[in-house]
């Protein structure tokens, strides 16, 4: 030991008991001692002229840094005598700005410092504490001038009967919930980061300008900005020199630049402040401009690197050309990055190895005992932990010093960090970062983050480790990977899982060729109009019991998903034939047919299924899903099964009916279209009561009585609402054409419900019908039978027959139940469904049929009208039968406009006889 270690251990064994001890694992009384040797120094007199290496004045200045070094512990510390008078203070401008508004403090009364909101319930906890001779905890809230809440917490430690100890911390980053959990985080990594990489790199590099850069490209990844640089003040040449500049994009490193302070004076004072230059618009602050005149850097946080009071440098985090906002974090990081830097900085200033090596440690461990961060070291055993770590972890110092690391943080920790023989061992290590759960001494689990790096700690190669609390993230991250993989309604796995689930499918596929899955789409019939008339509740109700009964008929091999609205799709495992599938779907529709009670309603609903069998010749889920979706709607379009099994042809269908719906839509653009009447007769009269429009696509040689007969799909391509509007323009202008010649025969027009689906579409309706004169009380809407479930349509109905428009229904065959229900809508003619008429003279049932249907909507006051007509054997028998009207090639094709001007006053006697 050193004449100097000698009369420093002289100095600190006049403040402890006992003098033999060993003080290396003594951390707080070695630090008193120390600072108590300190004050002591001038009355040491051997000391000074036995001290060849430490003048007096470097003992002074390493006094003056310990002071600081006790300054910056974010806690304001009050000591009170009986009587609440402030005997000590120990302020920290950060800590009490908010709550403490006294200048003078030492031989005032807590009362007279506090503010009063505080200072009663403060008071009442010190008492108690008193009281119960115990420590005592008192957490506190304050409003800063910007309306800011910050959150303080007390620490009452009573220390002898007339001398109570209060430590006061803020503790609003505790407080805080953390909104962007990940960015918090990895602050907190990244800083944890550079201090063990700072102190990797100390103890076995001497390699000062290595650590800078790993500073610079540290900062420049976490704040992701492109330039980081370091500069330092060099007093000799009065500028600032730039020891580093790195740019993260080009991961070009430069130095050597310098600024004149002479030309900086603002920005120096700025500096000098010991606040970080927070800089949004370069060109919103002057002190800015006399750093930057090319315009080249648009956003900055140039922290200053200070040492006690004196600045030594700046850190400069730039972001080039563009404006930005810094968030507070960002703002805290880069103060943290500075700070760090100029612990390294002094410490790589020190003349004597040896010297830095101490005062490192010390500067650790002064942080470790301060800091919020758990900080431990580790060999087999532990070897010591901080505070914080004691308090995360339920146990004592004493307590984790006698556990291994094995029993508490498992094999795989324990494996990761084996013992470390040699420096050489240590240098081939880096920081490693692993999260881990352990059981505290309380019996909870907590996950933990650590960030793990070799260190010489107490003269040995240790394991230095830094740890957080990540039991809420863990908990988050839980909850988020359900939710992202689940339907927040019912849930079942959503659209992102049935997709993992089926690219696994489609693996196992592809490696056996006799492996089979299916696909089934299924959507719910008359959701919409349910859950429109019923409300959403009622909708969500239905969703959620059917989703239960598709769960409750498969097995639990397979996987039911929803993927939005009324659609479901279930993924069936391990098919062996059609038949399966057919079997399948057939329980659930039956399953799903049965009532479904929702008070106070019962409800009766059914599914259709579209079905893609896979097997290894399919690569992309997607067009498993294509195809299952082709597969429903086609389904869809079938009179009695609602079930449809994809194939081939289906897909080439679709092709062709996409390519028509695009050139639809070209020819309304076009003006491609035309309209058409066919006529409608009266079976009495022989006159022609209506004409029903058709739209011709001259080009196409096309003919439908509405656009959705080009397309043949059952959903919305985009042209029905145009084309609609068209037809209703072309018709209300035909019609007042027609007015001024004759009175113009009534036409009756196709329109798609969608056309009514909204106030808006039906108001655009309405504006077109009202357009003209003529067009009043002239002008049927027809709609298909099928769309009358919805309440919007009925709505839509009674607005019609305000304005004098009658409403149509065609495509009657179901009985007296639609009947009943068609009986109180404003309608008085109904339209048979054509294959009433295409089977009528094909055997005394289907006369008897269609006698029933036309006497049950006679029964109900309604006019009938049969479509199709194409013999005379049809037409002799609907007339015997008692039908009202009728149309089809047997009496016109539809005809132009012309001859349908012709025919307004022309009689189809001769036809009828």
């Amino acid at each position: 030991m050193s004449e100097y270690h000698q009369l420093l251990k002289r100095q600190i064994g006049k403040h402890l008991t006992d003098t033999t001890a060993q003080t290396s694992g003594e951390l707080e009384t070695f630090f008193s001692a120390v600072s108590d040797a300190y004050h002591e120094f001038d009355e040491d007199r051997n000391l000074l002229e036995r001290s060849l290496e430490i003048s007096s004045a470097e003992l002074l200045e390493k006094n003056t840094e310990l002071r600081a070094m006790f300054a910056a512990i974010p806690e304001v510390l009050i000591l009170l005598d009986e009587n609440d008078k402030i005997i000590s203070f120990q302020d920290n401008e950060r800590q009490a700005a908010h709550f403490i508004f006294a200048v003078e403090k030492v031989g005032k009364y807590l009362r007279d410092v506090i503010q009063p909101e505080i200072y009663k319930d403060l008071l009442a906890t010190v008492k108690t504490s008193r009281t119960k001779n115990a420590k005592t905890t008192f957490e506190f809230s304050q409003n800063t001038s910007q309306n800011d809440q910050r959150h303080y917490e007390s620490r009452i430690i009573p220390i002898t009967q007339s001398v109570t100890m209060l430590l006061i911390r803020d503790i609003t980053d505790r407080k805080q919930k953390d909104l962007d959990i990940l960015t918090s985080v990895r602050r907190l990594e990244l800083q944890n980061e550079v201090l063990l990489e700072l102190n990797t790199r100390t103890e076995s590099h001497n390699d000062l300008e290595e650590f800078y850069k790993t500073l610079a490209a540290s900062v420049a990844k976490a704040l992701n900005v492109q330039e980081v640089s370091l500069w330092f003040v060099d007093e000799k040449e009065k500028c600032f020199q730039c020891a580093l500049h790195y740019n993260a994009r080009t991961k070009i490193i430069k130095k050597g630049n310098t600024l004149e302070l002479k030309n900086i004076q603002n920005y120096t004072a700025a500096l000098h402040s010991g606040r970080a230059m927070v800089v949004e618009n370069i060109y919103d602050d002057p002190r800015a401009i006399e750093i930057e005149k090319d315009g080249t850097i648009g956003a900055f946080i140039h922290a200053p690197i200070r040492a006690s009071s004196k600045l030594l440098g700046v850190l400069r985090i730039e972001q080039p050309e563009v404006k930005r906002k810094w968030r507070p974090d960002e703002q805290q990081f880069a103060a943290s990055a500075a700070d760090l830097t100029s612990l390294v900085y002094e410490r790589w200033q020190r003349e004597a190895t040896q010297l830095a090596l101490q005062e490192s440690e010390e500067r650790f461990k002064v942080l470790a005992e301060t800091t919020e961060v758990a900080i431990f070291a580790i060999r087999e055993k532990f070897v010591y932990a901080n505070p914080s770590m004691e308090r995360l972890i339920g146990y004592t110092e004493e307590e984790l010093c006698a556990l291994s690391v094995k029993i508490l943080f498992g094999d795989v920790f324990a494996s990761n960090f084996p013992r470390l023989s040699s420096v050489k061992d240590s240098a081939k290590n880096k920081i490693q970062k692993l999260e881990v759960e352990v059981a505290t001494g309380k019996g909870e689990s907590v996950w933990l983050h650590t960030n793990v790096a070799p260190a010489m700690f107490d003269g040995q190669l240790t394991w230095l480790a830094s740890a957080f609390d990540i039991t809420e993230q863990k908990s988050t991250e839980a909850r988020l990977r359900y939710q992202a993989y689940h339907d927040r309604l019912t849930g079942l796995p959503n659209r992102a899982k049935l997709m993992e689930s089926i690219s696994r499918c489609l693996e196992k596929a592809s490696r056996d060729k006799y492996y089979r899955f299916a696909i089934c789409f299924a959507d719910i019939d008359r959701f919409k109009s349910i859950n429109d008339s019923l409300g959403h509740l009622v909708g969500d109700q239905l969703l959620l019991e059917v989703a239960r009964r598709l769960t409750s008929n498969i097995s639990p091999l397979d996987l039911v998903a929803r993927i939005g609205g009324d659609e479901f799709i279930l993924l069936i495992d391990n098919i062996t034939n059609e038949g399966d599938i057919h079997a399948l779907v057939k329980s659930l529709q039956t399953a799903i047919s049965k009532p479904i009670a929702i008070s106070p309603h019962e409800l009766v609903t059914s599914a259709t299924f579209g079905v893609a069998i896979v097997d290894h010749n399919y690569e992309h889920a997607e067009s498993i899903l294509r195809d299952a979706d082709l597969a429903m709607y086609q389904a869809k379009t079938q009179e009695s099964s609602r079930l449809c099994i994809f194939d081939t042809d289906m897909r080439n269908l679709l092709q062709q009916q996409i390519e028509t719906e695009n050139d639809l839509r070209n020819a309304i653009h076009n003006n491609e279209l035309r309209l058409a009447y066919q006529p409608i007769v009266d079976f009495k009269t022989g006159k022609t009561v209506f004409f029903e429009a058709y739209v011709k696509w001259r080009r196409k040689k096309l003919i439908a009585p509405t656009v959705e007969g080009f397309t043949q799909r059952p959903e919305d391509t985009g042209a029905l609402i145009p084309a609609g509007e068209w037809m209703l323009r072309t018709i209300v202008q035909q019609l007042t054409d027609w007015s001024l010649m004759h009175e113009p025969t009534p036409i009756s027009v196709n329109l798609s419900a969608r056309q009514f689906e909204t106030a808006s579409l039906l108001e655009r309706v309405i504006n077109i019908l009202q357009s003209s004169p003529a067009a009043e009380n002239k002008i049927c809407i027809e709609v298909k039978e099928s769309f009358l479930d919805s309440n919007t349509l009925h709505a839509s109905m009674d607005r019609l027959k305000s304005i004098g428009c009658d409403v149509l229904v065609e495509g009657f065959a179901n009985g007296l139940a639609d009947c009943a229900s068609l009986n109180a809508l404003p309608i008085k003619i109904i339209k048979l469904h054509p294959n009433i008429t295409n089977t009528i003279d094909q055997g005394d049932a289907y006369q008897a049929f269609a006698k029933a249907s036309i006497d049950l909507l006679h029964s109900f006051g309604f006019k009938v009208v049969a479509q199709g007509i194409q013999t005379r054997r049809q037409l002799k028998t609907l007339i015997a039968l008692g039908c009202d009207f009728g149309q089809g090639e047997y009496f016109s094709e539809p005809i132009g406009q012309e001859v349908a001007f012709t025919q307004m006053a022309h009689t189809w006697d001769e036809v009828l006889l």
